[in-house]
């Protein structure tokens, strides 16, 4: 699971919270939602958020933070911080030292080897880019401490599809020839390989047949993350395929559900006006559906639940 901005700070105080089932469980009531964890600043300065949480399971759990102002950093900062629940209390973990300014995507193959990228983006980056104004930086939990398995200089890494431990794709754009060039790399146990690709990859999940689905807009120069519109994807390790995507061009957030893909986007409806929209893979094409419980024009991160829902 993955969510940007999973809490908010107040007063220098940072919470988690998660939904769980609530005492009337089973007569189609909702789940109630639970303060799970609260962070008090250890020096003035505080903390503004978590950034990422990662679920395991109902007794692993991490979330990923940083330090109040660090994102404003002119270099890369050690105000980041990882939490891990063990099934009974959260618990502060250690990074390596001077990772960057805020994180990028998580992911895992399993309880003891999480992975996560520590980004960093000098603020105000003049144009055209230089390679010292980013960096990526990927960590990895082994069930005891984090370690850094490897760093990226002069790349901007937007998503990361963990498929395995042996097989980890990073998509990031890279400083190259006075702008941005989309990248693709691949670690397959051994080591890295890089290669181009046409779309600056925002999103990805596993799907079917050892497909990867993603959405992805084009390349810019100018732009780490791209430009244009949406484009939903289809990868199957060597060729990209743009699909036909009627429900909304592109679901911005995605995830696997019952080994199906699923996501959510906005869709302009008869009024143009911009909705929530949910959409599923059905094997062939992006269906879309409008929850009838939703509000507001925008929907979350789809995510599993323990009674087989979303």
């Amino acid at each position: 699971m993955r969510m940007m901005r999973a809490a908010g700070a107040a007063a220098s105080t940072v919470a988690v919270m998660v939904a769980v089932p609530s005492a009337a469980a089973g007569t189609g009531q909702a789940a109630q939602w639970r303060l799970v964890k609260t962070v008090e600043p250890r020096y003035g300065k505080g903390f503004s958020g978590f950034d990422q949480v990662l679920a395991l399971g109902p007794k692993s759990a991490f979330a990923f933070g940083q330090g109040n102002g660090a994102e404003f950093s002119a270099k890369p900062t050690s105000d980041l911080l990882a939490y891990r629940f063990d099934g009974a209390a959260w618990r502060h973990t250690k990074l390596p030292a001077e990772l960057g300014n805020g994180f990028g995507p998580v992911g895992a193959a399993g309880r003891k080897s999480v992975f996560a990228v520590a980004v960093f983006q000098r603020p105000e980056a003049p144009s055209p880019p230089r390679g010292s104004h980013y960096s990526s930086t990927l960590v990895r939990w082994n069930g005891t401490k984090w370690a850094v398995m490897k760093k990226w200089q002069g790349y901007s890494v937007r998503s990361m599809a963990v498929l395995g431990g042996k097989n980890i794709w990073v998509f990031a754009s890279r400083v190259a020839e006075g702008g941005f060039k989309s990248v693709a790399l691949h670690y397959d146990g051994k080591g890295w390989k890089e290669r181009s690709v046409p779309y600056v990859v925002a999103a990805v999940t596993k799907g079917p047949e050892g497909r990867t689905f993603a959405t992805g807009y084009k390349s810019s120069k100018n732009l780490p993350e791209g430009g244009g519109a949406p484009a939903a994807l289809r990868f199957d390790g060597k060729r990209w395929t743009r699909l036909s995507d009627p429900a909304c061009h592109g679901a911005t957030l995605l995830t696997t559900h019952q080994g199906k893909p699923v996501g959510t986007c906005l869709k302009e409806n008869a009024q143009t006006v911009s909705v929530g929209t949910f959409v599923a893979w059905n094997g062939s094409s992006w269906k879309a559906e409008r929850p009838s419980l939703a509000r507001g024009w925008d929907l979350g991160e789809p995510v599993s639940a323990r009674d087989g829902g979303l």
